[in-house]
């Protein structure tokens, strides 16, 4: 393994891990309030789980299949794939929040 794919798998496995992980706790446990900006005056809890989780899985898993992409090509250039998973964190992460705060706030009746 060269040092371009140790560094590839290192990043994929931490990002990818990191996201997966909290996207799977928010989705399963229902722990949208653990998201830093929560207002439960503003915010629906079950609906701000829900796309939070929904989001942070998908960012995981794209960063993940990246990365192992990177690695099964072989390239020497894996600098290609480090900042496509850079940039699908940061428009997910963007996206993430503009999803929250149009679809998550609390129904007014």
């Amino acid at each position: 393994m060269s040092q371009g794919q140790g560094g590839l798998l290192i990043i994929t496995m931490l990002f990818g891990g990191i996201f997966t992980f909290f996207g799977w706790v928010s989705k399963t446990q229902n722990a949208g309030d653990m998201i830093n900006g929560f207002d439960s005056k503003k915010h629906d809890k079950e609906k701000v789980s829900k796309i939070f989780g929904n989001h942070f899985l998908f960012i995981g898993l794209s960063v993940i299949v990246v990365g192992i992409i990177g690695i099964v090509l072989n390239r020497d250039n894996f600098n290609i794939f480090m900042h496509t998973q850079t940039v699908i964190v940061i428009v997910g992460i963007i996206k993430t929040i503009y999803a929250i705060e149009k679809h998550g706030k609390i129904e007014k009746e």
